[in-house]
């Protein structure tokens, strides 16, 4: 007996699932996904059902009518069973599925938004992007304001990933196809673990060190130098100048000390000088005079340069000290590429340190009760095994156990010694950083146009009589004698 039913395109085949295959998880940073097996006989050598790629699943908690899962077949295994002294002749199926967030996936979005707020960009994409398919937006909240969003053929959950990225939020897709846009600090389950609680067991802790650090390095992309001036001369051909450092902002242009108007190159038009964002090359328009040896050209400007920092902690590199004498430090190097700024590689250095520089506690346990999901914040309080706080569920596996009921083993790390996750959570969304996804970028719409053109002309057919001469014939206005 299976303590869960399952429907598949619509339709229950419960009566065809195996008893406890039914694997449902959800995993920090992944979609979520759920496998199973069914058996189908065989009539006439026909199976009575077979599941295919793209249908819905959902799978119910007989005991609490709770959706354990929903989402599509993202893949089907079949197997002949055949024994002809058992009389047995079916089909097995393993399946492999999806959740919903796999719906953002399939979209490619183009589009750009500017002074927008990031619930408005959600609620666009799924407009224009995913209505189709199904998904609506009830769960959206508006979030903060976007100086700049631009999407040039990003899936959509990519631009939902980027935009949470910006403002410290998360986004889902639940099993009714409901897109949410909230808070990460917002996101609770909705139990807690205590000693009397009684909605826990089997609880076990580990406490590794494998990504502690109390030293971080962050390899940023650029930053902006202070401004400089550089002056030119022409030579009465070239219309390019190349500056020390790549262009990091709009620069100020003067020739002869006159003031040049100056747009982005490939993008503005009817200006007299072009810039761009990481290159080194300040381009004239074709319509304005070449310079000559006797014009002087100024360029001021804030140019680029490869930025690296570093975050230290004292207090923790001291204690290691103390444990374990030698140095006590524990380095540790991220790439953040996409950060230009010298503050803000400097914040997500001590981030890094705030989120890694304590040794975690790494939580385990198994429970009954329904509702616990890979990203929510869970508090446990179990001074036993020293544990007090938010703790962030990384993982929930999930099975059917002897048809008497569905039980969850949950993985939950703890967070950053200064306050929780739920600090870490609020620190990341109200960090003072410009909201912009890709400023120097152009969205280009592919459009197909379709015409109809008919062509006709006057169409003169003149006969002439054959060639009756022996030994010759007639090919347009020759004649050729054999």
């Amino acid at each position: 007996m299976s303590i869960v039913t399952l429907t598949i395109g619509g339709v229950d085949r419960t009566a065809y699932l195996t008893p406890g295959s039914v694997r449902p998880e959800s995993a920090l940073g992944n979609r979520g996904t759920c496998s199973f097996t069914v058996i189908s006989p065989l009539a006439a050598g026909v199976p009575a059902f077979r599941p295919g790629d793209g249908e819905a699943v959902a799978v119910t908690n007989i005991l609490s009518s709770a959706v354990v899962y929903a989402g599509t077949i993202d893949s089907v295994d079949e197997e002949l069973l055949f024994d002809a002294e058992a009389a047995r002749n079916e089909m097995r199926y393993r399946v492999s599925c999806v959740d919903y967030k796999q719906l953002a996936d399939k979209r490619q979005v183009a589009e750009s938004y500017s002074d927008t707020s990031a619930g408005d960009i959600f609620r666009d994409i799924v407009d224009k992007y995913l209505a189709v398919d199904g998904v609506t937006y009830t769960h959206v909240e508006d979030g903060p304001i976007l100086e700049l969003a631009t999407f040039n053929y990003l899936p959509a959950s990519q631009a939902f990933d980027e935009v949470c990225e910006l403002i410290g939020y998360s986004w889902d897709i639940d099993t009714d196809r409901d897109l949410h846009l909230f808070e990460r600090a917002s996101n609770t389950a909705p139990f807690s673990l205590t000693v009397t609680s009684a909605n826990w067991r089997r609880m076990r802790v580990q406490r590794p060190r494998d990504d502690y650090r109390n030293r971080q390095y962050i390899r940023a992309g650029t930053a902006l130098s202070d401004s400089r001036s550089e002056t030119f001369a022409g030579d009465g051909e070239i219309r390019s100048f190349l500056l020390s450092l790549p262009c990091g902002a709009v620069p100020t242009i003067t020739l002869d000390s006159a003031a040049q108007t100056v747009g982005i190159g490939q993008v503005d038009t009817g200006k007299d000088w072009y810039w761009n964002k990481g290159s080194n090359v300040i381009t004239q328009d074709a319509s304005g005079t070449v310079l000559t040896s006797t014009t002087v050209l100024a360029v001021t400007y804030r140019g680029q340069y490869p930025l690296l920092v570093l975050a230290q902690d004292d207090a923790a590199i001291a204690a290691r000290q103390t444990i374990e004498g030698g140095s006590g430090i524990y380095d540790a190097i991220e790439d953040a590429s996409d950060i230009d700024d010298r503050a803000l590689a400097e914040d997500k250095g001590r981030a890094y340190l705030r989120k890694y520089g304590v040794i975690p506690d790494i939580v385990t346990f198994e429970t009954d009760a329904d509702g616990l999901r890979a990203g929510q914040l869970i508090s446990i309080t179990v001074p036993v095994h020293d544990l007090d706080g938010d703790y962030l569920i990384e993982r929930v596996t999930s099975q059917d156990v002897g048809g008497k009921l569905y039980r969850y083993a949950v993985q939950a790390l703890s967070g950053e010694s200064l306050g929780g996750w739920l600090n870490w959570f609020k620190k990341l969304a109200t960090a003072s950083r410009k909201k912009v996804i890709r400023e120097n970028e152009v969205v280009l719409l592919l459009r197909t146009v379709e015409d109809t053109i008919v062509v006709s002309d006057a169409l003169s057919v003149v006969s002439e009589a054959p060639e009756t001469r022996v030994g010759y014939g007639r090919i347009g206005f020759m004649e050729i004698g054999v």
